[in-house]
């Protein structure tokens, strides 16, 4: 019956793939800011301040954007504000004295954002994406270990780090989630399958986490099986705090099934190899999304790129119930990291907002606030 289910599934599924390659042949400094330089920065110096909040000066400055948000969108140069502007002679701007940019010009700002608005030209290739599947639901609990300790299979680790797309950049705050079979090629909820898993946990082998500072993330599980005619697998879906979303799958190493299977041909980028210790088999991962975003910062609940007294409101709210928080914001508010979020939260938030001024330590269960020359972690005293 298993068989005769996957089977349907694989007959019916479309394939779609997107495969983007950053292979920038429109060298930013020598060919871009030229452009800028002699064009533009009359009036869009000094961090904007004259005009529209926008500074052409620097790369750093051009993607910050202005006071219209950011006036590139890498990969879509006609949804690109910069772009638009130029291209409709709307700038530079009509009695500057400069002359309007040439047709070769603004094709070539075009290709610029069209190869991923990079600073360098380089190569870097964007994680290619896979099928979802029929077997994705949502609300599966914030856990890095997915697999009970009973659950039959080889224990699996897998880590790694979600990068922007310039293969270098750490995305904080980026939201993974994780799915896929058990040791007898069979997902939870949707079919009945034997687990060891002595809560019969609705969830099993299901999970998401969200990466830290550098876009690290890792989780524990165990060595998905097959069933036929697809190769050992694991489904990956992952949000960055911008909402660009990236589906797709890893695969590993020398698996016979691989050879027959569309998805897995083309997913070379994704193919995992492992390595076995008296622990179980460890592999690692690298995804370069489509974004520019740097992510989360830890104590930022509203996101608006400040810590302060709202973001302690939002905080007491959710430990009172009172604010369902979205899933970044879980992320944002969990600021010792320890999936709880409570009063030991709070005490870090007000580290965090006071800096340098006191710090709180706990004593006899009692907060109590010490004047600090540096910021520090909360502090308790036994």
């Amino acid at each position: 019956m298993f068989v005769d289910l996957h089977m349907n599934i694989i007959k019916y599924s479309i394939l779609v793939f997107l495969i983007l390659p950053l292979y920038a042949e429109v060298d930013y400094n020598s060919e871009i800011q030229p452009i800028f330089d002699n064009s533009c920065i009359t009036c869009h110096i000094n961090g904007g301040a004259y005009f529209g909040g926008l500074d052409l000066s620097s790369y750093s400055e051009v993607m910050e954007g202005g006071d219209s948000g950011n006036t590139i969108v890498p990969f879509d140069h006609e949804n690109s504000l910069l772009w638009q502007y130029v291209n409709s002679s709307y700038m530079p701007a009509y009695g500057s004295g400069i002359d309007p940019l040439t047709t070769d010009q603004i094709n070539l700002i075009a290709q610029w954002i069209n190869e991923g608005a990079l600073l360098e030209s380089n190569e870097c290739n964007l994680t290619t994406e896979d099928i979802l599947g029929p077997y994705f639901f949502e609300g599966a609990p914030l856990r890095t270990v997915i697999a009970h300790p009973d659950e039959p299979g080889q224990r699996l680790f897998i880590s790694g780090r979600i990068l922007q797309n310039d293969c270098e950049s750490p995305i904080s705050g980026a939201m993974l989630e994780v799915w896929h079979p058990n040791d007898a090629g069979c997902y939870s909820i949707v079919e009945d399958c034997p687990t060891g898993n002595p809560t019969n946990d609705y969830y099993n082998l299901r999970g998401k986490m969200f990466s830290d500072l550098n876009g690290q993330y890792n989780f524990e599980t165990i060595l998905p099986g097959y069933y036929e005619p697809r190769p050992r697998h694991i489904h990956i879906k992952i949000t960055t705090p911008n909402e660009e979303v990236l589906v797709s799958q890893l695969y590993f190493e020398d698996d016979p099934f691989c050879e027959s299977d569309p998805w897995c041909q083309d997913a070379n980028d994704r193919i995992i190899s492992l390595e076995e210790n008296e622990f179980g088999l460890y592999g690692e991962m690298e995804f370069i999304m489509n974004s520019i975003s740097n992510g989360i910062i830890l104590g930022d609940i509203n996101f608006d790129n400040l810590i302060n007294v709202q973001d302690i409101i939002l905080l007491v709210g959710i430990i009172l119930d009172n604010i369902q928080p979205n899933n970044f914001q879980v992320y944002a508010a969990n600021i010792n990291g320890d999936t709880e979020i409570d009063i030991i939260d709070i005490v870090q938030l007000v580290n965090i907002i006071l800096n340098n001024f006191f710090k709180i330590i706990i004593f006899n269960n009692i907060f109590w606030p010490v004047l600090s020359i540096k910021s520090i972690n909360i502090t308790t005293i036994e």
